[in-house]
C-alpha cells in the first residue's frame, strides 16, 4: 500500500509493458524484513513487562494502565504486521476476517 506523498521505500521499475510497477524483491528479503519486525515486536514487549515488574511502577495504577495499553499496542502490531504486508493489496480479505470477528 502506497499512500500518496509518501516516497516508496523502493523505487519502481518500468514492466516489459511500460507501465511501471513496484520493484522486485526477493521472497526470502521480506521473510527477513518480517523476522526482524516480529523480533522487535517481541523484544518491546519483554521490556514492557520487565518495566511492570519494578517495585515503584506496581504503586502507580495510571502508569500500569499506560503500559498495559502499549502492550495490547504491540501486541497486536506483532500479528497484524506480518499479515498485512503479506496480503497487501487484497483489503476484501481484511475486511472479511474483521467481520467474522464480530
Amino acid at each position: 500500500m502506497h499512500l500518496q506523498g509518501q516516497k516508496r521505500k523502493y523505487p519502481l521499475k518500468p514492466r516489459k509493458s511500460g507501465q511501471e510497477g513496484e520493484s522486485d524483491e526477493s521472497l526470502s528479503k521480506k521473510l527477513a524484513r518480517l523476522r526482524d519486525r516480529v523480533k522487535l515486536y517481541d523484544e518491546i514487549l519483554l521490556s514492557i513487562d520487565s518495566v511492570k515488574e519494578l517495585r515503584g511502577a506496581i504503586r502507580d495504577s495510571a502508569f500500569i494502565e499506560e503500559l498495559d495499553g502499549k502492550r495490547a499496542y504491540f501486541q497486536a502490531l506483532k500479528f497484524v504486521f506480518p499479515f498485512n504486508t503479506t496480503f497487501a493489496g487484497r483489503n476484501h480479505m481484511l475486511t472479511s476476517l474483521a467481520d467474522a470477528q464480530t
